[in-house]
């Protein structure tokens, strides 16, 4: 649409959006059932044609409100970098009822915009990947110049590897990074930042002073709020890994400095970043699956709400409200809703709080699908709107934003009941440079608190030596709230003064906050010269004990120790061996260790020694971390049994050390076998190391457990097994006395392309079938890895797979990859006879016949081209059965989920039962409808939940090996390829990773099963709440 004013509806609108307006409680507005606390209503304020597809919003001091709307788009993300077919509008209520009368389109042409600020007279968006200012000098409601601030570099599928922008109370802009594409960022320190993980970063609004303040692992961190005396908070996905357990998933942070967050995977094992412990940083909110988006801190009283994060959650369909305790040096939350919807495309995206303290809700509506498994058949109809949550029967606020008062520079405005006020009032005079008149302020305890913490902030942002020097005479005023707002200023602006007061206030303050603050202060300006009050501050008999304080301290002594010459670190070695054994000596060392200034074990056996469980934990960490001291822990761990402090994950790092094999095949025929042999099945060598070979021999010839034939067999995908091994694993492959599981173990230890009798291939392809037991189905199938099959017994496969476990279908379709004519042959055939369930997906069988003849070829095609469904069959599939489903049985819907025919249960975990290879459905029912219910059955690979989008693998064989990763380091990538199948693949035997389109959840369930159970299946998923 061009550029231009659509003025709408007058009359006409305004009276629809207030008659939608309804009482609190259980609250019918359209065709939402919204749920409010008591004495609070919620009114349209904004809807099509206004605005279809809103996604956030920002209100202007004049509060014309700036919202970002979406084109609908669900185009991948390079189409939609060549399109950019989304914008922002302005929306301007005319006569002051709260509803927005017209709009202009004030800037066109952008990416799918992921956040909106308003710095000075300048609308800044962000639009992946880059930030944008967009400057209207005219005010006529049209950004006719936009400039580029920031330019992240990489735009993933996605498209969250930028957002924001948000403006922080010290007037610094804060946005996030996410996505795991690479990024380098020029550091305000003069260093360079190369990372993949996930941040929240913040500049000056010139583009100076760039820090990370936040660090790690989560997949799409969105919203940031800050309190009023400089917390920072981040809602986020994926701060943990999925299947980690009941309501875990999602969360709401409070990202104290340099903390590094979940979840646990290779971009927060990137050298830069600093462990402060095994232990990632805590959670403030866990919200489970809630794909949290927006987050504001509401600042007025009229609602009830000052003080609170608001935090929308577009999964869950509702805004919530946290209060904030103190909690050590850190925060505590407590949570209750503010807005609920029944309806299934409520989307709440983003929260704005207006100036009279009323609550914008931005719902977006049902139109994302991209990565949201949620929306998977995109509904263009279903537009969002903008919401307003009010108080009943409350008086309006006179001139809630001042445009009345003549002269906004004046200090005595700071204290005004009105936010907005106090805001514009603050702006101005930071505008005019007026720090004495702010310094003066603050300094006058008559003032009120808060208003003096205004004039603070005021002076961080004028930010000349003057006002900074202001700041640093404040560390030491009787105030708690001003010295912790005071050391946060000097922090954020990295400002060289007041290291004497700081280091008082490390030492003595009474408050652990601002003893905190005062830490991260000191490492700001310069970390070395603080390493003795840091030193000092841990010994405090009444030092804090709280994770957030344990991680300054500790980071800070990192940096303080790296900062320093090595006559100054080693102050730091002599107060470690003068330390009692306790929780400073573990902090002492943790920080030498990641500062690389530990250069023998001994302190740290030491520690492992400790009658204390922290102390051991803590020791055999840093010990893991040190592969380079296997020999000395050899010695150690030589002068008798395995002690206590030794696991099988430090076994694992040190046992490419000769000493170390040797006291592990020791260990094999005594009672510490189970530990050695749980080590040895992580061992990465293409060879078995010398000192096992004969005790895992003589284990079994006198005890062939399945734990050691479970060992063997992971080494034979390695490299060849000792040439003495194989007589014995022969017999017991054909030993009909002996345990299935051990047989089948047994053959899958044999050398790769041995062959089978068919008696022998036939016992392998039964022990498929989904009656059988999973170790003994994943034995088979580790079996069948191993064997070349004659011609009769690749057609005998083909013709058994219906019978297989839906979960490990796809598995054996990816055998017949074999270069083997007779291979392709089979599996032709069957497809043409019906035999090939259509549980499996035809690209699966795509891929497994590619690359076998043109005979081969087009016998199979005309089959496969019957099995692919159109979008549009698969949408009008779903419209049929929604329609012809009968009332489902919640009990018996649970007996089709752990029925072996559909086996949901072997991947998806509900509670504490359940595989782990598939999302948790623990409370599915919250976050999807019947409809997308039904959907991922029929179509489970039209999307994908984040964290289990597929890859697909070229090894160097050939071969194509398709999966969800679940893990790497430089040498390998670890692939679930079955429900309880990970496969382990040398990076030197990849080709290729490419983005996989087939999900691990097979196709065509809703074929393996009755009308009546799928509806009793989906009334039982709908039912877990």
């Amino acid at each position: 649409m061009a550029h231009g004013v659509i003025t709408v509806l007058l009359a006409t609108l305004a009276l629809l959006f207030h008659q939608a307006t309804a009482p609190a409680g259980a609250v019918a507005l359209g065709r939402h059932n919204f749920t409010l606390p008591a004495g609070l209503k919620i009114t349209q304020v904004a809807g099509s044609p206004l605005v279809d597809r809103p996604v956030s919003a920002v209100f202007d001091a004049r509060g014309r409100l700036y919202v970002t709307e979406s084109s609908g788009s669900n185009e991948p993300a390079a189409v939609q970098a060549e399109k950019r077919p989304h914008r922002v509008l302005r929306l301007v209520d005319d006569n002051g009822d709260g509803v927005f009368d017209r709009r202009t389109v004030f800037a066109d042409n952008l990416m799918l915009p992921q956040g909106i600020c308003v710095v000075g007279e300048e609308v800044w968006v962000g639009a992946p990947p880059k930030i944008w200012r967009l400057i209207d000098a005219d005010d006529d409601g049209v950004a006719e110049k936009r400039i580029l601030w920031h330019d992240g570099g990489t735009l993933t599928g996605c498209m969250n590897d930028l957002h924001g922008p948000a403006v922080g109370p010290d007037g610094f802009i804060y946005w996030t990074k996410g996505a795991f594409a690479e990024q380098k960022h020029p550091l305000g320190n003069g260093e360079t930042l190369t990372t993949k993980g996930s941040h929240i970063f913040c500049a000056r609004p010139d583009g100076s002073g760039r820090q990370a303040v936040l660090n790690g692992g989560m997949d799409n961190p969105v919203g940031v709020a800050f309190s009023s005396l400089g917390d920072v908070f981040l809602t986020c996905t994926f701060v943990h890994h999925p299947g980690s357990g009941i309501g875990l998933r999602d969360g709401v942070l409070h990202a104290v400095e340099g903390g590094l967050w979940g979840k646990d995977h290779a971009p927060i094992r990137e050298p830069q970043h600093v462990w402060t412990s095994p232990d990632l940083m805590p959670v403030l909110v866990d919200l489970g699956p809630a794909a949290p988006s927006g987050l504001t801190m509401a600042r007025s009283e009229r609602l009830g709400l000052k003080d609170r994060l608001l935090s929308c959650q577009f999964n869950l369909r509702r805004v919530q409200a946290h209060a904030l305790q103190n909690a050590g040096s850190a925060l505590s939350a407590t949570t209750k809703d503010l807005v609920v919807s029944d309806h299934p495309d409520f989307h709440p995206t983003d929260v704005v709080e207006d100036a009279d303290g009323s609550v914008l809700v931005v719902d977006t509506g049902g139109w994302y699908k991209l990565c949201c498994p949620s929306s998977q058949m995109v509904k263009d109809q279903s537009l969002g709107a903008i919401y307003r949550i009010s108080k009943l029967d409350s008086p309006a606020v006179d001139d809630a934003r001042g445009l009345k008062i003549a002269n906004m520079a004046n200090t005595a405005l700071l204290s005004d009941y009105r936010p907005v006020v106090r805001e514009r009032a603050l702006a101005m005079l930071v505008s005019q440079g007026l720090h004495k008149e702010l310094n003066a302020y603050a300094l006058n305890s008559a003032n009120g608190t808060e208003a003096r913490v205004l004039a603070l902030w005021g002076l961080c942002r004028i930010g000349t030596q003057q006002a900074l020097g202001d700041l640093v005479s404040l560390l030491n005023n009787p105030t708690e709230e001003i010295r912790l707002v005071a050391a946060r200023a000097v922090a954020r602006q990295q400002f060289g003064g007041g290291k004497d007061s700081l280091a008082k206030l490390v030492l003595q303050d009474p408050s652990a906050t601002v003893r905190r603050a005062a830490v991260e202060a000191l490492v700001a300006q310069n970390a070395g010269p603080a390493l003795p009050d840091l030193l000092k501050a841990i010994r405090a008999p009444d030092s804090p004990k709280d994770r957030a304080w344990a991680h300054a301290i500790t980071r800070g002594l990192v940096l303080a120790l790296k900062a320093s010459p090595q006559g100054d670190a080693n102050i730091g070695q002599a107060f470690l061996t003068a330390a009692e054994s306790g929780p400073h000596k573990r902090l002492v060392l943790t920080a030498l260790d990641q500062a690389k200034l530990v250069k023998t074990p001994a302190e740290t056996l030491a520690l492992a020694k400790s009658a204390v469980p922290e102390d051991r934990r803590i020791a055999r960490w840093i010990l893991t971390r040190h592969p380079d001291w296997s020999s000395a822990i050899a010695n150690e761990v030589a002068k008798g049994p395995p002690p206590a402090w030794l696991d099988a994950e430090l076994l694992a790092v040190l046992m490419n050390d000769m000493a170390i094999q040797k006291l592990m095949g020791e260990w094999v025929g005594t009672a510490h076998a189970s530990l050695a042999l749980e080590a040895m099945s992580r061992w990465q060598g293409k060879q078995v190391p010398a000192g096992w070979v004969d005790p895992l021999l003589k284990r079994l010839q006198n005890r062939a457990a399945p734990d050691t034939l479970h060992v063997i067999a992971t080494m034979a995908k390695k490299g060849p097994l000792p040439e003495n091994w194989i007589p014995m694993l022969e017999a017991l492959s054909n030993t009909d006395y002996s345990l299935p599981i051990n047989r089948l173990l047994a053959k899958a230890a044999l050398p790769s392309g041995h062959t089978e009798s068919d008696k022998g291939f036939g016992t392998i392809v039964n022990y498929l079938s989904a009656t059988i037991s999973a170790p003994e189905r994943q034995a088979a199938m580790e079996a069948l890895d191993r064997v070349k099959p004659t011609a009769k017994q690749w057609r005998l496969l083909a013709e058994k797979l219906g019978e297989a476990s839906v979960g490990d279908q796809a598995r054996l379709v990816n055998l017949f990859q074999s270069k083997d004519t007779a291979a392709g042959q089979a599996l032709a055939e069957a497809l043409v006879e019906g035999k090939i369930p259509a549980t499996v997906a035809t690209p699966v069988l795509r891929a497994a016949l590619a690359g076998h003849s043109k005979d081969v070829m087009e016998l199979a095609e005309p089959a496969l081209s019957k099995r692919d469904p159109s979008a549009s069959a698969q949408r009008a599939l779903v419209e049929k059965l929604l329609k012809e489903l009968p009332a489902g049985d919640i009990n018996r819907g649970h007996e089709v989920f752990n029925n072996p025919k559909t086996a949901c249960a072997s991947c998806h975990r509900i509670g504490y039962k359940g595989g782990l290879a598939g999302p948790e459905l623990t409370a599915i029912g919250k976050i999807r409808t019947q409809r997308d219910l039904l959907e991922a059955i029929i179509a489970p690979s039209a999307s994908f939940v984040r964290s289990y989008e597929p890859v697909t693998i070229s090894l160097t064989s050939g071969k194509l090996i398709s999966g969800i990763p679940k893990g790497e380091t430089a040498t390998e990538i670890r692939l679930q390829t079955g429900p309880e199948v990970i496969d382990t693949i040398p990076r030197g035997q990849i080709e290729e990773m490419t983005q996989g389109t087939v999900s691990l959840m097979p196709a065509g369930i809703d074929k393996q099963i009755s009308l009546q159970e799928l509806a009793d299946l989906i009334a039982f998923l709908m039912a877990r709440k």
